[in-house]
């Protein structure tokens, strides 16, 4: 598996009820709360949610919770 990436999850955003350990907010609405995946590691995964879109999206990182945190930070949205 890769060290880290973004991907659609194929899941219905509103129907995703884990609540993780931590969470970021944006001013569009957007939303992630992620942690350490299964609870326990090593790697670091976020549910990512954007207004307007019905898929969740996994964000992960092998490399640790900093870097998925710049991973989120450096997320912008683009309209066609």
């Amino acid at each position: 598996r890769s060290a880290y990436g973004i991907a659609g999850t194929g899941a219905l955003a509103d129907q995703t009820h884990y609540r993780w350990p931590k969470e970021l907010h944006w001013a569009d609405g957007s939303h992630a709360g992620y942690g350490l995946e299964g609870g326990t590691g090593p790697q670091y995964l976020a549910y990512l949610t954007v207004p307007g879109q019905t898929c969740l999206y996994n964000v992960w990182s092998r490399l640790g919770e900093a870097h998925l945190q710049q991973l989120l930070a450096d997320l912008r949205r683009v309209r066609p």
